[in-house]
């Protein structure tokens, strides 16, 4: 397994899948997923940055950021690879109208 900590920035803790969202990258994500293997893919998506954030966090915060076509995408990209059990909460998801497009 690839050690996690190559894929933070050592300045503020984000990974590459923080930054695929700051960039509007869904490809990024998509390019991830075929080099990486899931349980890398799910621990990478699992690291919080320095704010605290993890990159769906990060995608929620920035809801109003992102047209709606480009914010599902990003989120379905993401939403593949994360436990949605924990990660995904639907209440904020709503009221940020990530599913709205």
């Amino acid at each position: 397994m690839l050690m996690m900590s190559y894929f933070k920035d050592a300045v503020n803790g984000r990974t590459l899948l923080h930054y695929a969202i700051e960039r509007m990258e869904p490809e990024l994500i998509e390019f991830l997923k075929s080099c990486l293997d899931h349980n890398t893919l799910l621990l990478l998506s699992e690291k919080r940055d320095l704010s605290g954030e993890t990159a769906l966090r990060f995608l929620t915060n920035r809801m109003s950021v992102y047209d709606a076509h480009l914010r599902h995408t990003l989120y379905a990209s993401l939403a593949s690879i994360c436990r949605t059990n924990n990660e995904i909460d639907q209440t904020i998801l709503a009221t940020s109208g990530a599913l709205n497009y």
